[in-house]
């Protein structure tokens, strides 16, 4: 819809501005180096201003790499419906691209679990640079602090990256693939319990009525009986 779209836009231009951030300071890191042997605070900042100036000029009129890491990442959660840490788990090895699947061999529910990958996504990924064993080379806290801007450049409120798995198992009950919530709840890793999420419930409950109640009650764990005092 209206806001896949404008939050994909977003995180292309994220993306971008962290490619040119990254092709600057490689090639201000000659100068900026020769900077610090300066003998006065004044002086070293200067030259590494004027070092990160004349690099953004060369970058812009040279070109850069653009990196659509970010844009990646939001199509495999939207299409896979993992987890974040999931994915940002995940290593190059243990992508299949004949079988256009990605094998997580650990997950929250104890259990290793086989994704399925769209052809388009795939292409994204091979796009990435390997610079690391980790498909998705971007750390918790760097991730954390860009999501908020991802999401006002996008005019989207109140979205959690967590959201896009619970909006991945929403396109996934509606899709038809699962005959009972018991194949999708394998399909996903997870357990559904009905506050989970209004979004992810009115899906399942239109997919397939009253089924949806039953499975998650029975798949639902009681709470521990309190202790005595």
């Amino acid at each position: 819809g209206d806001e896949e779209a404008r939050l994909l836009e977003a995180a292309r231009k994220e993306d971008q501005q962290r490619s040119f951030a990254k092709r600057v300071e490689a090639l201000a890191a000659y100068e900026v180096a020769q900077a610090r042997k300066l003998g006065t605070h004044y002086a070293i900042n200067d030259a590494r201003k004027a070092a990160y100036e004349a690099s953004r000029r060369q970058a812009v009129a040279e070109g850069f790499e653009h990196v659509p890491q970010l844009e990646a990442l939001v199509q495999f959660l939207l299409s896979t419906a993992c987890r974040r840490g999931e994915a940002l788990g995940l290593f190059w090895d243990r992508i299949d691209w004949d079988e256009r699947t990605a094998f997580l061999p650990t997950t929250k529910n104890g259990r290793p679990r086989k994704l399925s990958v769209r052809s388009d996504v795939l292409a994204l990924l091979k796009s990435l640079p390997r610079e690391s064993d980790l498909v998705f080379d971007i750390g918790v806290k760097d991730l954390a602090n860009a999501w908020p801007r991802i999401c006002d450049a996008a005019g989207i409120e109140d979205l959690r990256i967590h959201d896009l798995r619970h909006e991945g198992i929403s396109r996934a009950a509606e899709s038809g693939k699962f005959s009972t919530v018991l194949d999708l709840q394998a399909y996903s890793g997870g357990r559904f319990r009905l506050g989970l999420g209004s979004q992810i419930k009115v899906h399942i409950e239109k997919r397939y009525g009253s089924k949806w109640e039953r499975p998650a009650a029975r798949m639902a764990e009681p709470d521990p009986p309190a202790k005595s005092a």
